[in-house]
């Protein structure tokens, strides 16, 4: 027992870690309970290597998931703990290793993708087959306290049905830049007028519907996230939904983009191609096979692949960060190349800590 509360708190520490790493460079490292109050930000490489020594850790300490009880799903598990150090490599272009856990996960026999795309963030898919760790919630009156969840509501539909707050709406980029018939699209997307467990999406009456350049070309309508849809009318009971923080079509992607970069085209064309047999859910017309084995014709392929499985689901601005493709995609909507990478420091942190926590650049 001692073991997996062990191998759960580097799980949990490492995914913090790593999420403050992604967003925010070198941060303090706190790793015991009576830390230096002087910290000041260590080096990302070094917090990477927390996370590493965390997770590795955490692989040989926690079970897999089929051994958790069914009222205990939730907790963290080894392939949890892989999954997220494939990630992490990948994020530090260490490609052997990415490679490495990403296919510990794959071959461990215990995950693969719902049958149906639309569970693989739905609820019918709620610690499903395709769940590799998920943050659970309660769509009950008491908020928080009660075990809600705020992920779905911050992005539930506004307005009318009123299901959250509207944000991280999907671009017209993304809803154009699907292949065509890609049923991802519309298990992605929730539009105006359509009709959701026998609910009118009828939007926010202070959203434009739709909003014009110059050329009164439609540059952006008002659109929501699917992923995050909860049957049921009122805002709470959006914090029912069970965020998949890892899922199992992420880790077949992480193989395929290692793969691919250790100069294994064949093979990285296995995982992707498993990722988009089960979009076109039995339509051959649809989706067809990639077959190059071109090293950079894959890899575009491979991250066009993310942007429409992953989409909406927080991978999207980190892909195009750390592959360096953000300036190029995003420098018309004003992303700053050598600045924009990382998140500002908050001022609040820099002053409680007397400047001793210093600011990212181009931020000063």
């Amino acid at each position: 027992l001692l073991d997996q509360y062990m191998g759960e708190a580097k799980f949990l520490r490492a995914l913090f870690y790593f999420d403050l790493a992604r967003a925010y460079g070198g941060v303090p490292l706190v790793t015991t309970g009576e830390p230096d109050l002087e910290l000041t930000r260590a080096s990302r490489e070094r917090v990477y290597d927390l996370i590493e020594a965390d997770l590795r850790d955490a692989i040989d300490l926690l079970d897999e998931k089929s051994s958790i009880p069914a009222d205990q799903l939730g907790r963290a598990t080894r392939g949890a703990a892989a999954a997220l150090l494939s990630r992490t490599y990948l994020y530090q272009n260490e490609y052997d290793s990415a490679e490495f856990f990403a296919l510990q996960v794959i071959n461990s026999g215990q995950y693969d993708l719902e049958p149906d795309f639309d569970n693989a963030n739905g609820i019918e898919g709620e610690h499903g087959v395709e769940s590799v760790f998920e943050i659970g919630g309660i769509g009950q009156p008491g908020g928080l306290e009660a075990g809600a969840n705020e992920y779905a509501r911050a992005q539930g539909v506004r307005g009318t049905p009123n299901r959250g707050f509207g944000f991280n709406r999907p671009s017209l980029d993304l809803i154009n830049s699907f292949e065509p018939g890609d049923p991802r699209m519309e298990s992605t997307v929730i539009f105006l007028g359509e009709t959701l467990d026998g609910l009118l999406i009828e939007g926010d009456g202070a959203t434009e519907d739709e909003i014009r350049d110059e050329n009164d070309v439609i540059i952006e309508i008002e659109a929501y996230n699917q992923k995050v849809w909860t049957p049921g009318t009122r805002v709470f009971e959006s914090m029912g939904h069970n965020y998949r923080v890892i899922r199992f079509a992420e880790v077949l992607l992480n193989a395929a983009e290692a793969l691919n970069e250790n100069d294994k085209p064949a093979e990285a064309l296995i995982h992707l191609n498993r990722v988009r047999a089960r979009a076109r859910e039995g339509n051959d017309a649809i989706l067809s096979e990639i077959t190059t084995l071109d090293k950079g014709e894959l890899q575009a392929a491979i991250l066009n692949e993310r942007r429409h499985e992953l989409a909406l689901e927080g991978h999207r601005l980190w892909d195009l960060i750390r592959t360096g493709n953000a300036p190029a995609v995003l420098g018309p909507l004003g992303f700053e190349a050598g600045k924009h990478e990382l998140l500002p420091i908050p001022q609040l942190e820099i002053d409680l800590t007397q400047g001793r926590l210093t600011q990212n650049p181009g931020w000063e």
